[in-house]
């Protein structure tokens, strides 16, 4: 059997396994480094989105409550106005505009 001459040193064969933990070091660091960047991304879509959702539930609520206000006087006035002519029921006063 021949056995091959061993042609690194052993200075040269730590720089070679030193240079290959090098490599390894940078790869982990640049996967690691992609998906803290993806979280990132997802958690600003995820708090964006909700930005939005918020802002239209707000956007409705002030519709709503604008709507509300000019209609309020609308409804309120024949109500009240068919409530008066009705009279009280059963001879007493009634408690819709207070005792």
């Amino acid at each position: 059997m021949v056995l091959a001459d061993n042609s690194f040193s052993t200075a040269e064969a730590i720089a070679a396994v030193a240079f290959f933990f090098f490599i390894a070091a940078v790869l982990i660091g640049l996967i690691i480094g992609l998906v803290e960047l993806r979280k990132a991304k997802l958690k600003a879509g995820q708090e964006d989105a909700l930005r939005q959702l918020v802002g239209r539930y707000e956007q409705l609520a002030e519709n709503t409550l604008d709507a509300a206000t000019r209609s309020g006087g609308r409804v309120r006035a024949p109500l009240a106005r068919q409530l008066h002519r009705a009279g009280p029921p059963h001879g007493r006063m009634s408690t819709v505009f207070g005792p």
